[in-house]
């Protein structure tokens, strides 16, 4: 089954059907979308075994054993439960089976935190259910200000998050992005008056795409618009260019996102997550009413992995520079290690970099293989 944001009138739509036709074992299932500019952006597989499931990402799950029973347990991070509640916001009759399926799996042995966004007005109870506020209310629970081996200002530790998208954030940087959602980044907030950690995004450069593998086509699958782009300049303090030279991956293009809290020294982390969520609104949701309630446009999905739930007692993740080296393994050790997709120290834009658009003008320039953008 496989579950798209294609709209049945839409051409994608059309040609996701035909080419459907030919596999008996296909079937589709259409998300809703029922607030407007909303996709669905949830990259997830469920995959079922003859004795259990599996979910699969760039995090692979255990093995989840199927039982008899409805209530087979759930791990400590409520993994089980809030795959459950994101499955049944789709509110479609062939998802619901499968969440009343999940139940029978014992997913105990889960170590990661669910964060997800589904479309909607949350308010209430669901209010930090999804969208950037469940992962708030998670870092405030579980996240560990201190660390037994150093005692650097928790403030002072900088968020670091790297994605493939940029929407419209706002007139200012204190709109959206330094405000509601460096507050959640930031949890738990300490320090004099509740400081936020110094922010730092990771978006590739016109450079970067242009001596990419691919050259000017590396950048398709980045949508950043020039227009968005010039209205808010106030971003360009924040970036960073991207760069994996130690993983030998400096010239791909990445479409992974991801966000961490990383120590001052670059040689621990507090939590990461991997998500499907880009730097939008429309992904993390935007507060409303006063913050009575938070608006999702989008379908998200991601895991967060927090140190606690690697290994007892555990503060940080070491931050691990071998790409052998097994993410969140424990090693025998008292601090599991984090294998990050792009290099430390990060590397600022220079005055002459500009981040990607994929309609901005590139007049003069030549990629990589010595071609002209069109």
């Amino acid at each position: 089954m496989i579950v798209h944001g294609d709209r049945s009138a839409s051409a994608g739509g059309q040609a996701l059907r035909q080419e459907a036709l030919l596999f008996p074992n296909i079937t589709l299932a259409q998300a809703p979308l029922p607030i407007a500019y909303g996709t669905h952006h949830t990259k997830m597989m469920l995959l079922s075994y003859d004795v259990g499931m599996r979910t699969q990402g760039m995090w692979i799950s255990p093995l989840f054993l199927k039982t008899d029973s409805p209530t087979a347990p759930d791990s400590e991070t409520h993994f089980k439960a809030d795959l459950i509640e994101y499955l049944r916001t789709y509110n479609m009759s062939t998802l619901t089976k499968l969440s009343d399926s999940i139940r029978h799996y014992d997913m105990s042995c889960a170590r990661v935190c669910l964060v997800a966004s589904s479309p909607g007005r949350h308010t209430g109870p669901t209010k930090a259910q999804f969208g950037h506020l469940k992962l708030r209310s998670l870092l405030a629970k579980h996240c560990s200000t201190t660390d037994s081996t150093n005692q650097e200002p928790w403030h002072e530790w900088p968020v670091i998050g790297q994605f493939s998208s940029i929407g419209s954030l706002g007139p200012t940087a204190d709109s959206w992005l330094t405000g509601e959602l460096l507050e959640t980044l930031s949890t738990p907030l300490t320090g004099p008056l509740g400081r936020r950690a110094p922010l730092n995004l990771i978006f590739p450069t016109v450079d970067n795409v242009r001596l990419s593998l691919e050259g000017w086509a590396g950048g398709g699958s980045l949508p950043y618009s020039e227009a968005t782009a010039l209205k808010q300049q106030y971003l360009n303090k924040f970036l960073h260019v991207w760069k994996s030279e130690e993983k030998g991956r400096n010239n791909c293009m990445p479409h992974v996102k991801t966000y961490a809290r990383v120590s001052p020294d670059l040689t621990r982390c507090s939590w990461f997550l991997m998500t499907s969520a880009n730097m939008s609104k429309a992904a993390w949701g935007a507060m409303e009413k006063a913050s009575s309630q938070v608006m999702i446009r989008s379908y998200e999905i991601g895991v967060l992995l927090l140190p606690k739930f690697h290994h007892p007692g555990a503060a940080t993740f070491s931050i691990s520079h071998d790409c052998n080296s097994p993410v969140a393994q424990n090693n025998c050790s008292a601090r599991p290690s984090l294998f990050l997709p792009y290099d430390l120290p990060l590397k600022e834009y220079s005055q002459t970099d500009r981040p990607w658009t994929w309609d901005g003008s590139m007049a003069g320039l030549k990629d990589r293989f010595g071609k002209c953008r069109r």
